[in-house]
């Protein structure tokens, strides 16, 4: 590495360098700061391996303009961060509130038995869920990793106990309707695994697509806007392949229910 290669580094750390927030967070994003850190790091290393420029002056200007940029890139990335913390809470309280009182437990069902959790009560829940799982979706580019791990795992839990209601409705079903109830059942439970297994599919390949045009949005390579592009068509044709699969299942659970 030369001191022109070393110079046109710096440069391309103030090329990469994400826009400081707005005012107030007004269109404030989580951007990747990741490119900006690696190529910094690159740029140090450089200097630590005594890359010789013309003049004592122009290395000491070049240090004094990369650590000025590199400076930047911390306070740009320190305020994100604030300004995205007060945004992503208010996200993870909305979350939260939703996931009361949609969730299942056996020993309340035990101590209140005279009013014990009916199935159609937990239909109901399971779209409450699904629309709590849909707003984390939405909203996940405005949240910090942590307060997405807390809510991903409030979710999985109230999941779990859904799945534990079910499996305690099938247990008395099969109890109360013998062979051939047992057979229905058995039916329904794998249609049902089916279901969730397809759903949560459709998810990840919504993510996944979100994430796509949230790239395409922002870039401002040429080629790689063409590569996410062909991503993104394969990706809403996955979608569309799970959506019609899920409306099959959803055919299939209604005629083993009749």
């Amino acid at each position: 590495m030369n001191s022109t290669t070393l110079d046109e580094m710096i440069s391309r750390l103030k090329s990469i360098m994400p826009d400081a927030p707005g005012i107030f967070g007004i269109g404030l994003r989580r951007q990747d700061w990741k490119p900006v850190w690696a190529l910094a790091k690159e740029i140090q290393e450089g200097f630590n391996s005594g890359v010789r420029y013309p003049t004592k002056e122009l290395r000491q200007a070049a240090w004094e303009r990369f650590n000025g940029l590199r400076d930047e890139a911390s306070k740009r990335a320190n305020s994100e961060r604030d300004q995205l913390r007060g945004r992503s809470e208010h996200h993870k309280s909305i979350i939260f509130g939703e996931c009361k009182g949609i969730g299942y437990s056996q020993f309340t069902d035990t101590i209140f038995f005279f009013d014990k959790t009916t199935v159609e009560q937990m239909k109901a829940r399971g779209g409450y869920l699904a629309g709590v799982m849909k707003y984390l979706s939405e909203h996940k580019h405005e949240m910090l990793g942590e307060h997405k791990k807390e809510c991903f795992d409030r979710i999985q839990e109230i999941k779990e106990q859904h799945d534990q209601f079910w499996r305690e409705h099938h247990q008395a079903h099969e109890a109360r309707h013998g062979d051939r109830a047992q057979r229905k059942e058995a039916n329904r439970v794998k249609l049902r695994e089916m279901y969730r297994k397809a759903t949560d599919a459709l998810q990840r390949f919504r993510d996944k697509a979100s994430e796509l045009r949230d790239k395409i949005s922002n870039s401002t390579s040429d080629k790689w806007t063409g590569i996410w592009s062909g991503w993104l068509s394969e990706t809403e044709a996955k979608i569309d392949d799970i959506e019609s699969q899920i409306r099959r299942i959803e055919g299939w659970m209604e005629e083993n229910e009749q």
